[in-house]
């Protein structure tokens, strides 16, 4: 049987063995994913607004604890031209916690914070404004009216810029449908 002899000529070597591959991987991840994904991101600041909001709107966050008279308090969002945007759309209980959020258009506004009796809300109450998840103002004790203005313009953005962001929340949002 000639199957067994080398090619004339001579001798070619035989490569080393190839090297034992490495461990197997960990049979489980080190940490669990989420069940589903988050309402939003941990920080949705993209080009200074949020993913949800449209390319003009910056998000307003009215987050708030009453104290032990929640029925004192209220408040209200005025654009710049005296129309209220946004308010408190019930009569809080004692102690409790609310978070409103809204999409508000550049411009310039006023909110108003109330406390009926004027004494504010009374620690450990208090109430915080963010703009795009950032800390604007925040507040508590000796008020009975408290105002609050600020305002702020449109993002630097191109007419391609903000036509391409639209599009990809639009499919961003599909996708996440899909995943819950």
């Amino acid at each position: 049987d000639d199957s067994n002899q080398q090619p004339s000529g001579g001798t070619t070597p035989t490569p080393p063995p190839t090297p034992q591959p490495s461990p197997q991987p960990t049979p489980v991840p080190t940490r669990q994913p989420s069940p589903k994904p988050t309402p939003r991101p941990v920080h949705p600041n993209i080009a200074g607004r949020l993913a949800d909001c449209k390319w003009n709107e910056r998000l307003f966050t009215i987050s708030l604890k009453a104290d032990q008279y929640g029925n004192e308090i209220s408040w209200k969002l005025e654009n710049g031209i005296g129309n209220i945007v946004l308010k408190n759309s019930r009569t809080y209980n004692n102690y409790e916690a609310d978070t409103v959020e809204k999409c508000i258009s550049a411009g310039a506004y006023k909110l108003t914070m109330l406390d009926s009796y004027g004494d504010g809300i009374i620690s450990p109450g208090y109430y915080k404004v963010y703009i795009d998840g950032v800390l604007q103002f925040q507040g508590g004790r000796q008020y009975k009216t408290r105002t609050h203005e600020f305002a702020f313009g449109s993002q630097d953005m191109t007419e391609r810029d903000h036509h391409w962001l639209d599009s990809h929340n639009t499919r961003r949002k599909t996708w996440c449908v899909g995943l819950v």
